[in-house]
């Protein structure tokens, strides 16, 4: 179980550095929504070094969560104009199993 949680974050933050350095360097969005992404995907790949502090790999993991959830509630508004509730909760889901999880299997 701990490997698949480590899995899914790790994929997590890889495809989040992904997009937010694509949006980056086309400037479709505006710079901080994109730089939210990307801090947000260097804070949970830093938890592996912390890995052995299990309350700050916690916190290191749950604070990128929250900063790449952060960007994508403004990429929501500057996209569509408003926040899709439906989109935000599915990734605070994800956010809840899998820092869940590491608390419980840690």
């Amino acid at each position: 179980m701990l490997i698949t949680l480590i899995v899914i974050a790790s994929l997590y933050a890889l495809l989040h550095l992904l997009t937010g350095s694509v949006q980056l360097f086309k400037g479709d969005i505006p710079v901080q929504n994109a730089v939210l992404f990307v801090a947000g995907s260097l804070c949970m790949a830093v938890y592996l070094v912390f890995f052995t502090n299990i309350l700050g790999a916690l916190t290191l993991l749950a604070a990128g969560f929250l900063v790449i959830q952060l960007g994508a509630i403004l990429n929501g508004k500057f996209m569509n104009g408003k926040v899709t509730f439906s989109h935000q909760l599915v990734r605070f889901v994800l956010m809840l199993v899998v820092v869940g999880g590491f608390g419980l299997v840690i």
